[in-house]
């Protein structure tokens, strides 16, 4: 195989220690990391990556973290022609546990506003993933949890590694995956969705695959094969594709903030997420009757 990228494939996986600020990369914030990496010496090209930088709490995604991925999105040169690919991945044991409970706990109990403009800020995140005008992968081990799946379902496709777990869990602490549902529904088929999301089923990586939120199960040659592939291709060829395929699958929804902010703030979602905290059973948890077949 031809060796086009110079940089270390676990340090890409974000299963190694987080890199240095030197060279091609800035840190967006203490909780992300954008970095610019070369692919081959003695040409133009290069690949960005986004890092998932708090691996203390499982990279759970709070307002600091959602503002600086949104950020890092948005980043000019992102758009740049130079850039063929954007990787994302998170450092430490998982991808992301998800939206921070404790903070989806005080949203719950601010005002309307404070708690609808918040959500608000969460979906645009998702959007501004799935606009990324350059091919995006979702590079995920360990944990997947929540609103980590929406970041996957986002990108254009993931490669995950044989231990990776996924589980929309909202339902068990009384939310909704609500701004996450329009990203699911372009990968996922209709009755695995309603069953993994009603049940909130934990998926391997195997059944991730099988559901259509996964493309490729591997490891770093793995992804080497994959992008090696994708740098194949034209540039401007791909991005004028992606251009035409987002346009042709516009999302137009603005439901999905005021349902998120809806739940949490009920007695239902205060109950769950409380629960949670407190590591005890939600009042809803029932036993199963038996059911004669």
């Amino acid at each position: 195989m031809l060796k086009i990228f110079c940089f270390t494939w676990q340090t890409l996986w974000g299963v190694a220690e987080s890199p240095d600020s030197s060279g091609e990369g800035e840190v967006t914030s203490a909780t992300v990391r954008l970095d610019f990496i070369p692919i081959q010496e003695g040409k133009q090209g290069e690949l960005a990556r986004i890092t998932l930088n708090r691996p203390d709490a499982a990279n759970a995604f709070n307002s600091e973290m959602v503002n600086a991925l949104i950020e890092a999105f948005q980043e000019p040169r992102i758009s740049d022609s130079k850039c063929r690919a954007l990787v994302l991945s998170g450092v430490g044991k998982h991808f992301c546990a998800g939206a921070d409970l404790v903070e989806m706990g005080e949203m719950g109990r601010a005002g309307w506003e404070v708690n609808l403009a918040q959500a608000t800020q969460i979906a645009s995140l998702y959007h501004y993933v799935r606009e990324c005008p350059v091919p995006t992968i979702a590079l995920v081990h360990g944990s997947c949890f929540g609103g980590g799946v929406g970041l996957v379902a986002a990108c254009d496709w993931a490669i995950a590694k044989e231990d990776a777990r996924f589980c929309l869990s909202e339902v068990r602490v009384g939310a909704v995956a609500g701004v996450i549902l329009p990203y699911l529904t372009d990968k996922v088929e209709v009755g695995a969705l309603r069953r993994w999301v009603l049940q909130a089923r934990t998926l391997t990586a195997e059944e991730a695959r099988n559901v259509g939120l996964v493309q490729s199960i591997g490891n770093e040659k793995t992804v080497e094969e994959e992008l090696t592939n994708l740098l194949s291709g034209s540039p401007e060829a791909q991005r004028a594709f992606k251009r035409a395929h987002l346009k042709m699958t516009q999302h137009t929804s603005t439901e999905m903030a005021g349902l998120l902010a809806k739940m949490r703030a009920s007695a239902s979602g205060q109950e769950g997420i409380q629960a949670f905290l407190e590591k005890r059973v939600p009042r809803w948890k029932a036993t199963c009757p038996k059911i004669e077949w």
